[in-house]
């Protein structure tokens, strides 16, 4: 973590106190656009919405590099008059220039003791990025003070520019400026402008005071406040940071002011009051630290008694903390956990990221050479939003207890706990071809329930007689065991690498070894017929991986029209081996999972992730891929794909079942589905082939691209996935992506049985209640210079059904930007909806209404519209 400067939002102040005009005087008014080193572009840069920039003259200044104290003055003028009672007097264009300064005037007097300049007529001083120009001053050498009158000033890298009747510089060297103004606008813009009584700048603090703030848009006073303080550069400053403002229909309007409070140079704390109209008002708390060897966040947030969640009082905290013992020896923290599972989904995740799991983890990491070994207590909090507003308070999801771990020990609600979990893992270079991998982990599941709570969720139940052994069982539901497992997985990778081919073979052993306590039945306990002593609660597996890839790339030039290119034609085969390991005696609880089938797969062994399961397969992909590529850039302009795997036996490790507990039925019981007739296995399992694989890549054009994927079963002839986008840029910063994707896994469905069942059956499973078949298109679209429009509607064609729908409209001017908003979206778009009479249920929609004003280089308001925009629409970008 690194701390970032607080920006202030002076606006934030303003807005705090709403007022009339003020009988202040006004600032002089500005100076032409010329007399202000503004330049205009010729061209205007693609994404920038200034049509000009400041631009400070070259300067010749010997001692550029010196300080004023320590550099000589060198004084040029058209006529020099001296006299010992009226000093020295120069006019006829004065030019004066010590070190990194540089100053000029009509006239310039300096008194006789040398300790007083006075300087008349087109007064102009220049340092650094800094312009001043003046009617007339007075400069104290002694004290290294001037004061400057009917001054204008010009900040050319910060694009600040304002005007002051008088601005002084004190012996401390704080800025003072009386009746002023600032803005970051064009020389010929009046969009808004800040008028300040006073202004003091503190350059040595990095802190600006204004008194008497007045807000002008085109130069109509809007706000007034009668003090308040800003940055003048990056470092941490206590203050207001910028608001955030929305509406929403469920909560109203969201208005929310964060309050930066700079503690130290080492520590920082932010509050997060926050109003909800519907809900109440919410406090928020964030305290950063950073020290030489650890650093970490913490952060808590309350809201009591919540009038929409059943006047239930809600809260959520972050704990975040990184440390190093040595430079082998770190250490981490990070704890989460919110009051209930619809906590994100109703108050949102400001300031940190929001998640359905939240991390609950403390590690410890020694790394040494090709060694890395880490001990870890790591659990989750598993959030499962309530869907139904209407129920009565009593029936709500439990409000969970702070640090409780138990999650008032329901295992529906809690997942595994690993204390501990210690991993070492290594690898390294045997030789330029020869590397080996190793990885040993121990690790203690455990969901800490007591032994005395009973409840059938958790449980382990159904205990079955082992065939062939009477008074032998084992169990087909697990419930929730504590349970030590052992992992082991040594490997050794060798590939050979040519110009036009290459060849890698991987071989790996994984071992894993359970020692399981079960959370026995009452009813198993009490039934005299059942051992349970004779339950495996040792079981282990041992299973080898053995791969071979390799491949070939073949390349000619060749010419389509007048066009040349160089073809790439690369046929790939791929092979994979893993038996068959019995595994009904494991229980697939922890952190074992089958992966979706993708184009990935096909180059891939493991049909599983995890460390729970290890599926057989005994697979040889043919793969083929072509591109045209550009022989001056190396562009890849086009390319097709395809891939299909050819089986050389049945997968028995299925990841599928009508009843999940079907994965746990001894190899010899009769009802196990690899028991059953090859014509009566699921077709997923007993199929020859896998579906066919392409992936499609065509750049039309630098600004026009073409992306497509499809797995597609040549057996029913129907399409299993498909994910597809044209996407289109201009140089004019027009964006456009349409899309369309669909999820079938129809091959899964058990009514498909046998390796060729009837193609008349594939209608009935292909387009399911689950699956999806969404299309989308979103952009951006330059209206001009400074206005942009943004859209995007995803639309699911099998519900018919709207599911996001996006409209806003921008401005942004060099000194100003608005966003306005609109969104529309179902509010639990990850669930399909009941199928009732052959129609689909709606869906709970989440409209909401956001609105963004930013004056730069002052602040701004609004809800932060850009990492919206930034994650629903491909292509968009703030400009500048």
């Amino acid at each position: 973590m690194s701390f970032m400067p607080a920006r202030m939002s002076s606006l934030a102040a303003l807005l705090l106190v709403a007022g009339g005009g003020s009988l202040l005087a006004a600032p002089p008014a500005q100076l032409p656009a010329e007399q202000l080193d503004w330049q205009v572009y010729d061209t205007r840069p693609s994404g920038m919405v200034c049509r000009g920039f400041y631009l400070s003259p070259e300067l010749d200044l010997p001692e550029a590099d010196l300080s004023p104290a320590a550099a000589s003055l060198l004084i040029d003028a058209g006529r020099v008059l001296h006299s010992p009672v009226d000093g020295l007097v120069m006019d006829g264009g004065v030019r004066l220039r010590q070190g990194p300064v540089f100053a000029q005037a009509d006239e310039i007097r300096l008194s006789a003791d040398r300790t007083e300049a006075q300087m008349h007529g087109n007064l102009e001083i220049r340092q650094s990025d800094l312009l001043l120009r003046a009617r007339e001053g007075q400069y104290a050498l002694s004290e290294q003070s001037f004061r400057l009158d009917e001054v204008h000033y010009v900040i050319h890298q910060q694009r600040r520019r304002g005007s002051a009747w008088q601005l002084q510089q004190l012996s401390d060297g704080r800025v003072v400026l009386r009746e002023a103004s600032m803005t970051t606008c064009a020389p010929d813009d009046s969009a808004w402008q800040l008028v300040v009584g006073r202004l003091t700048l503190d350059q040595e603090k990095g802190v600006g005071d204004a008194r008497h703030v007045r807000l002008h848009i085109k130069d109509v006073p809007v706000f007034y406040m009668p003090w308040f303080r800003f940055p003048l550069d990056d470092r941490r400053q206590t203050g207001l940071l910028y608001p955030r403002i929305s509406w929403e229909k469920e909560s109203g309007l969201d208005y929310l002011q964060p309050v930066y409070l700079n503690l130290a140079p080492s520590h920082d704390m932010t509050l997060y009051p926050r109003l909800i109209e519907q809900r109440g008002i919410q406090g928020g708390l964030e305290l950063r630290y950073l020290r030489p060897t650890d650093e970490g966040e913490i952060y808590y947030s309350y809201l009591d008694r919540d009038k929409v969640y059943y006047k239930q009082s809600r809260w959520h905290i972050d704990l975040q903390h990184r440390g190093a013992l040595s430079p082998q020896l770190s250490y981490s923290l990070d704890f989460a956990q919110v009051s209930d599972d619809s906590f994100f989904t109703d108050l949102g995740s400001y300031p940190t990221n929001d998640s359905r799991e939240l991390l609950q983890e403390l590690q410890l990491r020694y790394r040494q050479q090709q060694w890395t070994a880490e001990l870890a207590l790591r659990g989750y909090q598993n959030l499962t939003p309530s869907r139904d507003r209407n129920i009565a308070a009593d029936e709500a999801v439990s409000q969970y207890q702070l640090f409780d771990l138990r999650h008032q020990q329901d295992a529906d609600l809690q997942g595994y706990y690993q204390l501990p979990q210690f991993e070492l893992r290594g690898t390294d270079e045997w030789s330029e071809r020869l590397s080996w991998a190793v990885t040993f982990e121990l690790t203690h599941f455990s969901k800490l329930f007591d032994r005395e709570v009973s409840g059938d969720s958790y449980f382990s139940t159904d205990l079955k007689e082992t065939p062939g052994k009477p008074g032998d069982f084992y169990v087909t539901q697990w419930g929730a065991p504590d349970t030590w497992r052992l992992f082991l997985e040594p490997g050794i990778t060798a590939e050979q690498r040519w110009p036009w081919s290459f060849v890698r073979a991987q071989a790996r052993l994984r071992h894993s070894q359970y020692w399981l306590d079960p959370y026995w039945s009452p009813d198993d306990q009490a039934d005299a017929a059942l051992n349970l002593d004779s339950v495996n609660l040792q079981p282990s597996v041992t299973a080898p991986i053995l791969s071979l890839d390799s491949g070939v790339f073949l390349e000619r030039d060749v010419h389509l029209g007048e066009q040349p290119f160089i073809y790439s034609l690369e046929p790939r085969v791929f092979g994979a081996f893993i038996p068959y390991v019995e595994q009904y005696d494991v229980p697939n609880i922890f952190d074992g999972a089958f992966k979706d089938f993708d184009f990935n797969q096909f180059y891939r062994a493991e049909r599983t992730v995890g460390r729970d399961r290890v599926a057989d397969i005994s697979k040889i992909t043919l793969g083929l891929t072509q591109r045209l590529l550009s022989p001056v850039t190396g562009r890849e302009v086009m390319s097709f794909g395809v891939a299909q795997e050819y089986y050389l036996s049945d997968r028995r490790m299925a990841d599928y079942y009508s009843d999940p507990r079907d994965a746990y039925l001894h190899p010899d019981d009769p009802d196990r589905p690899d028991n059953q007739p090859r014509e009566e296995r699921p077709y997923s399992l007993v199929r020859n082939r896998s579906s066919l694989g392409f992936v499609f890549n065509w750049n039309f054009h630098e600004r026009l691209g073409y992306r497509a994927t499809l797995l597609w079963d040549d057996y029913f002839r129907i399409t299993e996935r498909s994910d597809q986008r044209i996407s289109y840029t201009h140089p004019s910063d027009v964006h456009l992506n349409l899309g369309h994707t669909y999820v079938s896994n129809f091959s899964n469905q058990d009514g498909l049985l046998g390796p060729k069942p009837d193609r008349s059956l594939a209608d009935a499973y292909s387009y399911r209640a689950s699956a999806e078949d969404q299309v989308y298109v979103s952009g951006v679209f330059p209206l001009d210079d400074h206005w942009r429009l943004f859209l995007k509607r995803s639309y699911d064609l099998k519900r018919r059904e709207v599911l996001d729908d996006i409209a806003g409209l921008e401005y942004n001017s060099c000194c100003w930007q608005v966003q306005l908003l609109y969104r529309d979206s179902v509010r639990y778009m990850d669930e399909s909806p009941e199928l009732v009479n052959g129609r689909f249920a709606s869906r709970e929609r989440d409209p909401g209404v956001y609105l963004r004003l930013i004056f730069k280089g002052l602040g701004g308001a609004g809800h932060s519209t850009q990492s919206l925009l930034a994650n629903e629409i491909q292509g968009y970008t703030d400009r500048e």
